[in-house]
């Protein structure tokens, strides 16, 4: 059972004109209603073709484990979603990794599932088939 989902915000949760439809915002507030942890996990840049530099030991991969520790939540019962190479390393090591079809083909290639694009509810389809309807009995 999802205890926690941990999703890239941009070009995988958000669509291409960083919205949210009414639809992935209501599957994310059923997950919340059964007690699954949502955390957005995202790194803002300006401009085009920058550099990211920083500590080596920060990434999402340590922020989910950081805070899945402090849940008491063990990383076999993440789910988490990506698209970039910043999103690999949790995409690959969380218990279920699922890249959108817009992903570069490191992400794809790391990910159990691949679900569909940012602008056609990707991750919000998936959850509800893969999660919820599981965690309801209804398969």
């Amino acid at each position: 059972m999802i205890k926690l989902i941990v999703t890239d915000l941009d070009n995988t949760l958000l669509r291409s004109d960083k919205t949210i439809s009414g639809y992935t915002a209501s599957v994310l507030k059923k997950c919340q209603d059964r007690g699954i942890l949502i955390v957005l996990s995202f790194i803002r840049h300006t401009g085009e073709d920058l550099y990211s530099i920083g500590v080596r030991s920060v990434s999402k991969w340590n922020a989910v484990r950081a805070v899945a520790g402090h849940y008491g939540i063990d990383t076999d019962i993440i789910a988490a979603f990506g698209n970039d190479m910043d999103d690999l390393e949790m995409v690959r090591n969380c218990g279920i990794g699922v890249a959108v079809r817009n992903a570069v083909e490191e992400v794809k290639g790391a990910a159990g599932y691949i679900c569909g694009s940012n602008d056609d509810d990707g991750v919000a389809k998936w959850i509800e088939e893969h999660i919820l309807t599981v965690e309801c009995g209804e398969r």
